[in-house]
This record gives structure tokens, sequence and C-alpha cells, in this order.
């Protein structure tokens, strides 16, 4: 469930019919409510694992590397509920915090990313989707470590257009089909009921 949601983007809706279909060879089903409690015990998972301050083996990757890289991710599991922050290393994929926050503002992302501040390694760079308040949070924690837009939201935002006009096409062509297709159905169905049964069949 934390997978499906939080590495491949997927909405609840899209993991509840992923889920569904991978239980009916077992003859199971899971309820959509049951994959929302999943998911609060998936982010209690990860929190539980995100104490990485006595982590040395994980601080011997870093050292080597030459530091982290801080990713932060916003992810709402449904419309209207609460919001789960994620704040990675991208280098090494490890966890640095993980909490349920009820606001974007820039002080809320600061106390966020404080426990990050306190290991005490060195930033080599900071990854947000481009969230002001995030933005702006970074930036204030470490001014001299260049930032990036996260490249799923740049790709996203960039294919935009394109999809807004396709879109478009979409439904001009629909405008200009559906009279033909329409009339089309009507002269079949009229022949239909004028021919014989050998000839309707054919």
């Amino acid at each position: 469930m934390g997978r499906l949601r939080l590495s491949q983007h997927q909405t609840v809706d899209q993991v509840h019919r992923e889920l569904q279909g991978r239980l009916v060879p077992l003859g199971v089903q899971i309820s959509r409510r049951e994959i929302l409690d999943l998911f609060e015990a998936s982010c209690a998972l990860l929190r539980a694992s995100s104490q990485v301050k006595d982590d040395w083996a994980w601080r011997e990757e870093v050292q080597k590397k030459g530091g982290i890289i801080v990713s932060v991710d916003g992810i709402q599991p449904d419309q209207g509920t609460e919001t789960i922050d994620l704040v990675r290393d991208a280098l090494t994929g490890r966890v640095l915090d993980a909490e349920k926050v009820t606001s974007s503002e820039t002080a809320v992302m600061k106390a966020l990313l404080a426990p990050v501040v306190a290991l005490e390694v060195p930033v080599l760079g900071t990854i947000t989707d481009a969230q002001e308040s995030e933005v702006m949070a970074v930036e204030q924690l470490w001014p001299d470590v260049p930032p990036q837009v996260c490249q799923f939201h740049v790709v996203r935002e960039a294919s935009r257009p394109a999809y807004e006009q396709d879109r478009t096409i979409k439904t001009a062509l629909r405008k200009q089909l559906h009279p033909k297709v329409k009339d089309l159905r009507a002269q079949v169905k009229g022949r239909l009921v004028e021919a014989t049964g050998a000839q309707a069949e054919q």
C-alpha cells in the first residue's frame, strides 16, 4: 500500500483497484476504508523508521557520498484529508522524517526539517515540488545550497499545455463526429428492421 501510494504516486482509488485485482485469486476483498487504514499504518512505520541520528551505517554512507540531498514531498492520501510530508535523502533513499501536517506554512515546513538540520550532516542540495512555503523553508535553512524542483512535477507541468490542447481537439472531434455516428446508427437500425431474418443475421 505504501509503495503504490508513495513511490508510484497512485491515488487511493487506483491502489484500491490494484489490490482488489491481486486479491481476486485468493477469493478475498478489501474495502476502500481499509486502504486508508493501511496507509496510516504505513506512515506510522515510516515515522518509526525515521530515527536516523543513531544510524551509524547510514552516516558512514553519507560520509562516503559527501553529504545528503534533502527531498521534501507532500502527499495527500485523499481529497480533503491531512497531508503527509516525507523528507528523504535522495542519494541513499533514507526517510529522514515523516509527519502529518494540517498547514503548509513556511514555519511548519521549517519545523518538519528541524530534525534534518539537527543531524549536522552536509547538505549538497534540496528537492521540493515548487510549493512556495517549501522553497522558502529550504532556502532559509540552507541559503548556500542549490535548490531543485522535483522532476516529476516539472514534467507534469510541462505536459499540461499539451494535455489541454489534446482535450480541446478531442472535444471538437467529438462534436463533429457525434451527429454523423448518430445518423449512421439510425440508418443501420432501420435496415435491420427492414431486413429479413437471414439478411439481418449477415
